[in-house]
């Protein structure tokens, strides 16, 4: 009736349409590939609940609660660890479920334990997280104990020491196990790194890093396939990104334009004779 007053009340068009975007995604749902693409485009960062459909009737009542709070700022979605599980272990690091982790822009941040105790315990744990009190959780291997090949190993623990040197250029190639085109990268990659080390050129530090096994702590590098190739200047922690040639002659001209320093390397006797 016109006396009532609107419980929602809409002024404009873009009013509306906000409201009636918000409005479409549950508080906590269900994500799958039918409706990720749906999620993905908020402006919103993400929390993934990942557990059995009975996991998720038990917690449903308290993540819905606290979903209330932060409805503006996060996505509370329900990741089916039955048929999702692989995805739980090698994108979000949850190997033990139930878990729930915040996947944001700074980082993933693991809840402590698998049982959500309260409203009160899984809210102060957000609130935590955005004053500061919680650190990021990072999904990396073990350092290695030897660590003397041509190309280095880089794992997450070790992300800032490794790529970032006030004297040294880095050369990282993060690859996947599994992928053909770095298993064809790796002899190339291993020969240029090799030439750098006999040309006695020490200020370029040639690494590679499992990018399905460890996560970076710099928003700057980023990457949805494999390999992806970064080059970072001494001094500097931005990263230029190589698209060019995969190939020892390819990647040498790109570090003799893009090094801090002069890059030079002499010609063997074996390519002399060639020439």
């Amino acid at each position: 009736k016109d006396e009532e007053p609107a419980k929602h009340k809409i002024s404009t068009e873009e009013a509306l349409k906000e409201f009636v975007l918000k409005e479409y995604f549950p508080l906590f749902g269900p994500i799958s590939g039918d409706n990720y693409a749906d999620y993905s485009t908020r402006d919103l960062e993400m929390v993934w609940y990942c557990g059995t459909s009975d996991d998720f009737k038990k917690s449903a009542k308290i993540v819905r609660e606290v979903a209330g709070g932060f409805r503006d700022k996060y996505s509370f979605v329900w990741l089916d660890s039955d048929q999702f599980g692989s995805h739980a272990e090698g994108a979000l690091g949850i190997t033990e479920f139930p878990g729930m982790v915040l996947q944001s822009k700074t980082g993933r941040f693991v809840y402590p334990g698998k049982e959500l105790e309260s409203v009160a315990t899984v809210k102060k744990f957000f609130d935590d997280v955005l004053s500061g009190k919680i650190e990021r959780s990072l999904k990396s291997e073990e350092i290695p104990e030897k660590n003397d090949e041509p190309v280095k190993v880089v794992v997450a623990k070790q992300f800032d020491q490794m790529v970032f040197h006030k004297d040294k250029d880095v050369f990282l190639e993060v690859y996947a196990p599994w992928c053909g085109h770095c298993k064809k990268l790796e002899p190339i990659y291993t020969e240029f790194a090799e030439k750098l080390e006999d040309a006695g050129v020490k200020h370029i530090v040639v690494a590679k890093m499992d990018g399905t096994a460890n996560e970076s702590t710099s928003e700057d590098f980023e990457w949805s396939g494999f390999p992806t190739l970064f080059f970072v200047k001494a001094g500097e922690t931005k990263p230029i990104r190589y698209d060019g040639p995969r190939t020892v002659e390819g990647l040498v001209e790109f570090v003799k334009k893009k090094s801090s320093k002069e890059v030079v390397i002499e010609k063997g006797e074996d390519e002399a004779v060639k020439e």
